[in-house]
Order: structure tokens, then C-alpha cells, then sequence
């Protein structure tokens, strides 16, 4: 039987930390040493959906959030290496929509604003500056 889905090439490091949220099929390739391998599948079928989470390497957490559908929906977190949060914003069918911020590895703020279903709307704050796009409509959080 020919294996159908999407391949996952994972390096081989103690105390990795795997997740996938997925319904695909998923067909897990884990290489060793001098060519030695084990592959496994997961046979599930459709699109993402549910709460899913990513890690680094460490086990330290990189990414999570939630898909519907195959796409983003709702709050979504990205993580830097050291823990600290980098960005965190919302999602309606896979595009940014509602307030966004992002912040340097140390925690500072360095950008904020909202998003009206991928495009920049009312004030954002960059790099300490206010910059001001199309008004957002009322119904978004933050958006002027």
C-alpha cells in the first residue's frame, strides 16, 4: 500500500517534544544514525481542527492555538526559544482578525494593533511610533 499524506521529516534529539493537530493522514519519519529509521503513521482523515501546540527542540513551547477547518481560528500564541511570548493575536478562517501584539525576546512591547480579516485597521503602535490605518469596524476589540 502506497502511503498517502503529508511526510514530517523530524530530527532525531532527546527529550523532543512532538504535537500535531491534524486529521490528514501524517506519516512521521524519524532518521538515526547511519541511515537507520522508523516510520509510523497516524491514519486520521480530513482537515485540522482543534487545539493544537508546537515545541522546540528543548520542549520548550513554540507555538499554540486552535484550527477549524483547516484553518486558524481564535487566539493564537508564538514563543520564543527562552520561553518568552513573541506574538499573540486572533483568528477568523485563517486570517489575522482582531488585535495583534508582539514583543522582543527580552518582553518589551514592540507593536500592537488590529487586524480587520488580514489587513491593518485603526492605531497601531510600531517601534513607538502611532501610525494610523482605515478605521476598524466597531465590532473589533481595540479598533479605531
Amino acid at each position: 500500500m502506497k502511503n498517502k499524506g503529508a511526510w514530517i521529516p523530524i530530527g532525531v534529539a532527546i527529550g523532543a517534544a512532538i504535537s500535531v493537530a491534524t486529521k490528514d493522514p501524517v506519516w512521521i519519519a524519524v532518521g538515526g544514525a547511519l541511515g537507520a529509521g522508523l516510520g509510523f503513521s497516524r491514519p486520521q482523515f480530513g482537515k485540522k481542527d482543534g487545539p493544537f501546540k508546537s515545541y522546540y527542540r528543548s520542549g520548550q513551547l513554540k507555538e499554540k492555538g486552535t484550527y477549524k477547518d483547516g484553518e486558524l481560528e481564535g487566539l493564537s500564541e508564538l514563543y520564543y526559544k527562552n520561553g518568552q511570548l513573541s506574538e499573540k493575536g486572533t483568528y477568523k478562517d485563517g486570517e489575522p482578525h482582531g488585535p495583534f501584539e508582539g514583543y522582543s525576546k527580552n518582553g518589551q512591547l514592540e507593536w500592537k494593533g488590529t487586524y480587520n480579516m488580514g489587513e491593518e485597521c485603526g492605531e497601531w503602535v510600531e517601534d513607538g511610533e502611532t501610525v494610523t490605518y482605515a478605521a476598524c469596524p466597531p465590532d473589533l476589540e481595540g479598533g479605531n
